[in-house]
């Protein structure tokens, strides 16, 4: 029976850098893509195993508007 693995992310929009908070009690596999306004993909994890806690991404590079 499978779990719902509940997220945040903040803040959005963002012009620097980007957390993504995992709320789970357990180790979960994630994979995190981050796909920009025009439908490409910028940003993307390998698979693993994620403890709850926070991921930081630094998007400063990224053209203002493309994540809001």
């Amino acid at each position: 029976n499978k779990e719902l693995v509940t997220f945040e992310v903040f803040p959005n929009p963002t012009t620097g850098h980007l957390t993504v908070r995992l709320v789970s009690g357990e180790a979960e596999r994630v994979k995190l893509t981050l796909i920009d306004l025009q439908g490409r993909v910028q940003v993307l994890t390998e698979s693993g195993v994620f403890n709850a806690g926070e991921l930081e991404l630094d998007l400063s590079e990224w053209a203002q508007g493309l994540t809001s």
